[in-house]
Order: C-alpha cells, then structure tokens, then sequence
C-alpha cells in the first residue's frame, strides 16, 4: 500500500537526496496514515518497522517485504 501522492510524487521528479525531499515525504506519509485512521502509536510501530527492514537490507540480510 503505497499512497498514491507519493507515487505521483515520484513519477514528478521527487528525490529524496535533496534538503527537503525526505521531509516531504515524511510528512506526506504521516497524513496519508493519519487520514486514513491510524492511530499515532499506530504510525510509530509502523515506523519503527520500516526502520529495521531498511537496516536489514542495508546490512545485506536476506529480507521478506511481504511477510
């Protein structure tokens, strides 16, 4: 589930090296969740997940994103 502002985001040039791309991102992210009726402990798991699966694949550990 990827909300649809931030594919067309992408498809408009975003990149997130550049000073405000991960801010934006961020807070694109937070609202979609937070319309969509997630609780903020709710985005925090969430967040706190994404974290680890990012760490995982930067380590070269073998992955599941469908899990």
């Amino acid at each position: 589930m990827v909300p649809e502002k931030m594919v067309e985001a992408k498809r408009n040039g975003l990149r997130l090296s550049g000073a405000n791309g991960p801010k934006i991102l961020a807070r694109s992210f937070y609202r979609e969740l937070r319309d969509a009726g997630f609780a903020p402990r709710e985005i925090l798991a969430a967040s706190s997940e994404l974290l680890e699966l990012v760490t995982q694949e930067l380590r070269g550990e073998d992955t599941d994103p469908e899990a």
